[in-house]
């Protein structure tokens, strides 16, 4: 098992409908742990393409922001990790995770997606598809946001911020787990 604590910060949040009651705003910090199994079998045939897919506990994200937790469903979890190696028209690296089953809100509001992307024009980030046991060198990556929370209450909520920081979770460091 690969756990990974990262830091974000909000660059901006969409919440037409209050949701959120101002509770993230930009400028925030979000503090979050990825658990994945580095060792899962890839489920795409294509050599520039690997795709890891989570269905138990405890694989994963939690994100902790503001009065908010945000987290896979620990009984519906639907967690992905995607490798694409020089993939694509045109070719670029690209290294994202997503969880499509998550807890609602403590409000009520529901959370339809919450995933994290690295993209490199350059195709210098990665050499294979294989999924990194590690944290990837934030350093070799550019994206716009990166990490995005969505959601809907009356109306549909996201949250878009860039991840500053990410290490291994070692210990001395608070590790919550996605259960």
């Amino acid at each position: 098992m690969t756990r990974l604590v990262f830091v974000a910060k909000v660059d901006n949040v969409y919440d037409p409908g209050g949701a959120l009651q101002d509770g993230l705003v930009a400028g925030d910090l979000l503090r979050g742990t990825v658990t994945y199994d580095a060792s899962a079998r890839d489920r795409d045939s294509r050599p520039d393409v690997g795709r890891y897919e989570h269905h138990q506990t405890p694989y994963g994200i939690l994100i902790e922001g503001g009065p908010f937790i945000f987290q896979t469903d620990p009984k519906r979890v639907d967690f992905s990790i995607v490798v694409s190696n020089d993939h694509g028209i045109p070719p670029r690296d690209a290294y994202a995770m997503a969880s499509a089953n998550n807890l609602p809100l403590q409000n009520g509001a529901s959370v339809t997606r919450i995933s994290w992307e690295l993209v490199d024009d350059g195709l210098t980030a990665l050499d294979s598809t294989a999924l990194p046991a590690g944290p990837p060198d934030l350093d070799r990556w550019q994206s716009e946001f990166g990490l995005t929370i969505e959601g809907r209450s009356a109306v549909e909520f996201i949250i878009r911020a860039h991840v500053v920081e990410v290490t291994p979770c070692t210990t001395g460091i608070r590790c919550p787990s996605p259960q």
